[in-house]
């Protein structure tokens, strides 16, 4: 399966009716991970069960409790940071920055795609690591009302990266995107006998 980002809310607690606050799945072949789950997230859900659950600030009001898990992550490596988490999938890395990053530390996130929690350093960043493709979301009100979809082109014409920006229910394939690498390594390839 194509990896790929569902974006199931994209907006802060301080919102709320603006835009769910549902946070993101990351799928791949053999994992869902739902990130940062929040009101309407199990709802949106249903039945499925997800393999792990990452919440990144306890304060945000998560509905992690209320999802079904396995904790069962085979292909993707999940590393808690300071001011984020590393997602390292079978052919990429996904960074999610939560918080304000010092300077020093923000080459710890490089990877191909960046998703946006966390606005305030979001071009210095992106000029920085030059990701793949960058992803902003949880939106507080003042971001809600200049329109995410232009400060993302902004972005984009400052950086020279392919930047945009997430809205409730968009998935994201990251092929499509050439978010990460499409080459194979040879061992995923079968012969084929005839």
């Amino acid at each position: 399966m194509n990896p790929k980002l569902q974006f199931i809310g994209t907006g802060s607690p301080e919102i709320v009716g603006l835009r769910n606050a549902g946070g993101f799945l990351i799928k791949t072949d053999k994992t869902t991970i739902a990130v940062d789950p929040g009101p309407g997230a199990s709802q949106a859900l249903g039945n499925k069960t997800v393999d792990k659950i990452v919440v990144t600030k306890k304060e945000r009001g998560h509905d992690a409790d209320l999802i079904k898990t396995t904790e069962n992550t085979p292909d993707v490596e999940i590393i808690q940071k300071k001011s984020g988490t590393i997602f390292k999938l079978p052919d990429g890395v996904l960074a999610y920055i939560t918080d304000k990053i010092e300077t020093k530390e923000i080459k710890e996130y490089k990877a191909d795609t960046i998703v946006f929690a966390e606005h305030k350093q979001t071009e210095k960043i992106i000029t920085k690591l030059k990701p793949r493709l960058a992803i902003l979301t949880c939106y507080d009100e003042e971001m809600h009302k200049k329109n995410p979809v232009y400060i993302a082109r902004e972005l984009k014409q400052k950086t020279g990266a392919q930047t945009i920006s997430a809205e409730d229910g968009l998935i994201v394939e990251l092929y499509a995107y050439s978010a990460i690498s499409e080459q194979k390594a040879l061992s995923k390839f079968t012969e084929n006998k005839q």
